[in-house]
C-alpha cells in the first residue's frame, strides 16, 4: 500500500494536450466510458440504410 502510494506521487504529472490531441482523446474517452454508442450507432446506421433503400 505505501509503495502504491509512493509511485503514484513520483509519478511525473501527464503533459498537456494540444487542441487535436484533446478533441481526439476526449472522443474516445467519452466512448469507452460508454461503450452502448457504438452499438446504438450500428443499430442506427442498419435503420437508416434500409430506409434510404426504400426511398431510392
Amino acid at each position: 500500500m505505501i509503495a502504491a502510494r509512493t509511485t503514484t506521487q513520483a509519478a511525473a504529472p501527464a503533459p498537456r494536450r494540444d487542441l487535436v490531441g484533446k478533441l481526439l482523446l476526449t472522443g474516445i474517452e467519452y466512448s469507452d466510458a460508454r461503450p452502448w454508442i457504438g452499438a446504438a450507432g450500428l443499430i442506427a446506421m442498419y435503420v437508416l440504410a434500409g430506409v434510404l433503400e426504400q426511398l431510392l
